[in-house]
């Protein structure tokens, strides 16, 4: 699953089709974000993968990553999910 209109840049996630039952939602963010929501047995779990901007973008991109990491986490907390966050940062 990938996320996001752009031919050039996106996140995505590679899911064992044991686990595709499992799988409650994808969302993508924006092209450098998304995450997925999965119950496994006892487990919720939310996982979102990020691909943080280089040292060529400004200060400001940056930021915009993490108040968007932040807002996926304090959902999750309200939804009772675990949160795991992977990337590229």
């Amino acid at each position: 699953m990938s996320g996001y209109d752009s031919n050039t840049r996106r996140v995505a996630f590679l899911i064992h089709s044991r686990w595709k039952a499992k799988l409650q939602c994808f969302t993508p963010i924006n092209e450098r974000l998304a995450y997925i929501d999965i119950d496994i047995q006892h487990l919720r779990l939310r996982i979102a993968t990020a691909y943080f901007p280089h040292s060529g973008y400004g200060e400001l991109h940056v930021q915009r990553m993490y108040d968007a990491l932040s807002e996926i986490k304090s959902s999750a907390h309200s939804k009772k999910r675990h949160t795991l966050i992977t990337g590229d940062f």
